[in-house]
């Protein structure tokens, strides 16, 4: 799913106070992923887009369906049916083709359905976020605030960063402190097999488990935009993770605990196996490993959150 538009660097450009004399000027920065992982509307949010974009895939799953069908029918009755009738079948495969072509613009494409549904699901989340960040801004009579995850900022020190301050107005916004949730890196699956990398079942389920677990609202997965390129810093977006990898790494990320996870497919019976480890990254330990069977991927989102809850009630344990 694409990226929720946030628009927080927008929001915050606007922030602009009385004019002072330049040297006086003061600019800060937010990190967007924070603060979106912080928000209590952001997995109902993914959710809703989630449900949305499964509904779509759908139709357009069944639309090519009947023209392959159609093609098949064509295909076999070449050389038995007229030219005529030939020809209308062909014209036929042709609108179909032209109607799913036509269809999937009108989803997809820049301003298309799946934008406009993505904004105005996002609009009250980006205007509380904006909204917590010009009164931060002003507070601290900052001019200009940037968005750090959008990847033009170079160096910043670390006394202009209002992360934490914009969370907490958000947090007083909602109606008082969220409880402090323990962090969880959740790194990439292995896929484990010729099928699970054909299918690429692991970059489909680590986003269904981070949204399942952050849908709990007893633990908080680091940000995916994050922790990817935390992985392309040191090397490893390519690489399995390995426990004494991920121990370090997530030690980075402030997590509490972290999932090496792999996945397993059976290409004669499509046969999915998902297995998680979680580890406390303090003691550097097995807390517990997870396991969830399907007879094939319709259910793969379902699994995923059933393995939040079991993934919340080991960590609920220590």
């Amino acid at each position: 799913m694409k990226r929720l538009a946030l628009g927080i660097a927008a929001a915050a450009a606007l922030t602009l106070l009385r004019p002072l004399p330049a040297a006086a000027q003061k600019i800060g920065y937010v990190n967007s992923d924070s603060v979106f992982a912080h928000y209590r509307g952001a997995a109902d949010i993914r959710a809703e887009m989630a449900r949305a974009q499964t509904a779509w895939n759908q139709e357009i799953a069944a639309r090519k369906a009947t023209i392959d069908s159609l093609q098949r029918v064509l295909d076999d009755q070449q050389l038995v049916i007229s030219s005529e009738r030939r020809k209308a079948r062909q014209d036929e495969l042709r609108a179909k083709r032209q109607e799913l072509e036509t269809f999937v613009r009108e989803i997809f494409d820049p301003r298309g359905k799946a934008d406009q549904r993505n904004r105005e699901l996002s609009k009250p989340m980006v205007d509380k976020i904006g909204a917590a960040v010009r009164t931060v801004a002003l507070e601290n009579g900052l001019q200009l605030v940037v968005d750090a995850t959008a990847g033009a900022l170079v160096y910043a020190a670390k006394d202009l960063d209002i992360t934490r301050d914009v969370i907490d107005e958000l947090e007083r916004e909602e109606g008082g402190a969220a409880p402090v949730l323990a962090v969880i890196a959740v790194y990439p699956f292995k896929e484990d097999g010729a099928e699970a990398v054909r299918k690429k079942y692991g970059k489909t389920l680590l986003p269904y488990l981070a949204t399942a677990l952050e849908r709990t609202r007893a633990i908080r997965p680091v940000p995916q935009q994050q922790m990817l390129q935390l992985l392309r810093d040191k090397g490893l977006e390519q690489a399995d993770v390995s426990q004494t990898r991920g121990i370090e790494l997530a030690k980075i990320l402030g997590a509490r605990y972290m999932l090496i996870s792999t996945v397993a497919a059976a290409a004669a019976t499509g046969q999915l196996t998902i297995t998680v480890r979680i580890y406390s990254v303090d003691s550097n330990l097995l807390v517990s490993e997870e396991q969830e069977i399907m007879p094939d991927d319709r259910t793969l989102a379902t699994a995923c959150e059933r393995l939040a809850e079991k993934i919340v009630a080991k960590a609920g344990q220590l």
